[in-house]
């Protein structure tokens, strides 16, 4: 058993440690963006015909998401490639 002194010397380093790392984790690391690879639209149409639209939602390719009205089970979705270059490699 330590002497009292030498504990909480021991748990105030174990303290520094911890908070050490998690600053360096924490600030060391740059959120990352993940875009789609698609823009994509959802309509939604009050109907089987197809020709009232009701509402809408999507997202663009630069991650942007959007929605208006409501959703039914009648729906349409398009999309389109969003054509990102490949990643330099080092």
């Amino acid at each position: 058993m330590y002497p009292p002194i030498i504990r909480s010397t021991a748990v105030q380093a174990s303290k520094a440690a911890v908070l050490a790392i998690a600053l360096a984790v924490g600030f060391g690391a740059a959120p990352v963006a993940a875009y789609p690879a698609y823009s994509i639209e959802i309509e939604y149409f009050s109907d089987a015909t197809f020709n009232d639209p009701v509402g809408g939602r999507g997202i663009t390719c630069g991650g942007n998401q959007w929605r208006w009205g409501e959703q039914t089970e009648f729906a349409r979705s398009y999309s389109e490639s969003c054509d990102r270059p490949e990643p330099v490699q080092f």
